[in-house]
């Protein structure tokens, strides 16, 4: 899951991160080589380069710019793999396993299909590694659909980030904060559903407003409370396996069968083609955060080499990862109580260490999740910023000096926020993010297949077999079309908010629609 870009602060950087134009790259080259090294502040590193390759040209926003100034850093492969690692380990894995087992129905099930979104993200990364090896500049999707389709699909890939994917990724966030938060604190209360969904909500927003006003007082205080937080995430990961392991041993030597293992592990499984898309959309926004790497290809050490590696190692690991941890639950909790729970490790250390490891367990998922959650508001109101000054949205909202608080971009995309958690829950959340995430996933790895063929004489440092891209789109394609069906009422949402940006597209791509600030 993209808890958004709150690790990149770990990335080395070989000067103090100023912006360069163009002409400025060369005369800073001798001074990169010498070999001065400075660790960046900024959790906004990989933002600022998406924001900065929003270049501008003839009214449009969203075609790349190779004069627009850039990061110098350098990064190696240890710094791509904290990356692309954390980037992806982060709510999900805390809000996830719930909603997975409870639609497909069994233990075995339930892992296969974290089994295969691991292998689809896998897929994808491997062929935006291609692009990014051919490809090697910042901006990831929104660089190479520009390169492949042209500019509309660039633009509205830029809008759909937006207007979606950013604000929904936040919102995501929030309602995992509020839910944990909420039973956490009222959980032992005998409290109606509806009473709890709205607990759950409002707990969402003043974590919200808590991060707005974190963002709004200090740009560099915010940045730095997210580092501090990325801990949490790590430690509670790390306790849930160790705390499974132990746990399930000392059942052992009871002569008990651990957890949810005592029905056996395929009893129950759905046939249900639909629960199951249902199921590897959770699967898949655990593991979102696959592309982020490809957002700074340009500032790798040796990107054609760097990037592939990073995937290679980075992939393997987290499924893993995510695989030891589900086991855990399974092993600590009943089947019944993971699948009706969206706060799975609430509940596990409710049963490992009791009410204080309910506590414990509930307050590190929280201060994680509120540190994504900051982390995001943090970069996603520098790209509004940055779309602002591009007449992609009303420049009202490009107020703000640089190095300031763009309070203006901050308070917009917080507005975003309220209305996602306000009408949608978990699941919903995940569905629109899904079928608009992959709706973008698939038109971009498509491209990897369309350059095979119309520019064969493109160097391709890296390339994967035809077959990789090949199995991502099917099982996109399938994702979407399942999406619709299971859940019409959330992918025509999602559908009719990406094609609001068609008419402004055409609109302000010749005219100065929105004026001055």
């Amino acid at each position: 899951m993209p808890d958004s870009f709150e690790l990149a602060s770990l990335a080395d950087s070989d000067t103090d991160a100023q912006f360069l134009s163009t002409s400025q790259r060369s005369e800073r080259s001798n001074s990169v080589s010498s070999g001065t090294r400075n660790r960046s502040f900024s959790v906004a590193s990989l933002a600022l380069s998406f924001a900065d390759s929003l270049g501008f040209t003839g009214g449009l926003l969203s075609t790349y710019n190779p004069d627009a100034p850039v990061l110098i850093k350098r990064l190696g492969l240890f710094s791509g793999l904290a990356l692309v690692i954390g980037l992806q380990i982060g709510s999900g894995i805390f809000a996830s396993p719930g909603n997975v087992s409870a639609n497909t129905g069994s233990i075995g099930a339930a892992l296969t299909t974290w089994v295969i979104a691991g292998l689809l993200a896998w897929t994808g990364a491997l062929s935006y590694a291609e692009l990014g090896a051919a490809l090697p500049h910042n901006g990831g999707a929104q660089v190479y659909l520009q390169h492949v389709y042209g500019p509309f699909l660039s633009f509205l890939y830029s809008w759909c980030a937006i207007v979606l994917l950013k604000p929904g990724s936040a919102a995501i966030i929030a309602v995992v904060f509020g839910e944990y938060v909420n039973r956490a604190a009222f959980g032992a209360l005998d409290l109606s559903p509806t009473l709890m969904v709205w607990l759950d909500k409002i707990i969402a927003l003043v974590g919200l407003f808590l991060a707005v006003l974190l963002n709004s007082f200090s740009t560099r205080k915010a940045a730095s409370f997210s580092n501090i937080l990325v801990i949490c995430k790590f430690a509670i990961l790390i306790a849930v396996i160790v705390f499974g392991i132990v746990y399930a041993a000392a059942g052992a030597v009871e002569g008990h069968k651990p957890g949810a293992f005592d029905n056996g592990i395929w009893s129950n499984t759905s046939k249900d083609i639909s629960q199951f898309a249902t199921a590897l959309y959770s699967a898949l926004w655990a593991f979102d955060g696959w592309d982020n790497v490809n957002f700074i290809a340009g500032d790798l050490k040796e990107p054609t080499k760097t990037l592939p590696k990073i995937v290679q190692f980075a992939m393997p690991t987290v499924i893993i990862a995510y695989l030891i941890v589900n086991i855990s639950y399974f092993l600590v909790l009943p089947l019944p109580e993971i699948n009706a729970t969206n706060t799975v490790a609430l509940a596990f250390g409710d049963r490992v260490l009791g009410y204080t490891g309910r506590l414990i367990f509930a307050c590190a998922v929280g201060l994680s999740c509120f540190g994504a959650l900051n982390a995001t508001m943090f970069s996603s109101a520098r790209l509004i910023q940055s779309a602002a000054r591009n007449n992609f949205i009303p420049r009202y909202f490009a107020a703000g000096e640089e190095g300031k608080v763009p309070l203006r971009s901050l308070l917009l995309f917080a507005v975003l926020i309220v209305v996602y958690v306000l009408v949608g829950n978990f699941e919903q959340l995940v569905i629109i993010y899904g079928v608009s995430g992959y709706l973008f996933y698939f038109i971009t790895v498509l491209g990897v297949i369309i350059l095979r063929f119309r520019d064969r004489t493109l160097y391709r440092p890296y390339k994967v077999w035809l077959s990789t891209p090949i199995i991502f789109c099917c099982v996109a394609l399938f994702l979407m079309s399942r999406g619709i069906f299971s859940k019409p009422m959330s992918s025509i949402i999602t559908l009719a908010f990406i094609a609001a940006g068609v008419p402004i597209y055409f609109i302000t791509k010749n005219t100065d629609l929105f004026g001055k600030a």
